[in-house]
């Protein structure tokens, strides 16, 4: 491997993996690795692959991609961008992508439909409001530059 971040696709053959793969092809910045199709599926292949790279991407089923976490040591420098839906959803979340604080849905009637209505309407507000705060905006460019 070069000096290059290394990262394994872990389900390149799948449609998420093969579009990934492609957006990431080009990149003179990164190293691309790959199993070898006939180990696949092997356990160790897999475990030596996804604990020798800097970024693991998963694109698998749900089960797989439990399955493949599991299988990278808890010492390993190797970082998991994860593609399932595996790992978003904590079992005591109201809702997928964050959790509802109780007085938020008493406000709303009890309703998870209203207060997730609420809480958009309150961001888009903000957002748009014409104050001190929304004033300026900084951008940074690709080069570093800001303005």
């Amino acid at each position: 491997m070069s000096n290059k971040p290394a990262i394994f696709i872990d389900g390149e053959a799948g449609t998420t993996g093969l579009q990934i793969r492609d957006r990431l092809k080009s990149r003179e910045d990164v190293e691309l690795v790959s199993i070898d199709p006939a180990r696949r599926k092997e356990p160790q292949a897999r475990r030596d692959l996804l604990n020798s790279v800097d970024v693991a991407i998963l694109c698998l089923p749900d089960e797989a991609a439990v399955e493949a976490v599991g299988l990278i040591d808890a010492n390993s420098k190797t970082r998991v961008i994860d593609a399932s839906t595996a790992f978003r959803i904590h079992p005591d979340w109201e809702m997928v992508g964050g959790p509802i604080h109780e007085d938020d849905l008493i406000e709303n009637g009890g309703s998870i439909g209203a207060t997730v209505s609420a809480m958009i309407q309150a961001t888009v507000e903000r957002m748009y409001a014409e104050t001190e705060e929304n004033r300026f905006l900084e951008v940074t460019y690709a080069n570093g530059d800001k303005e």
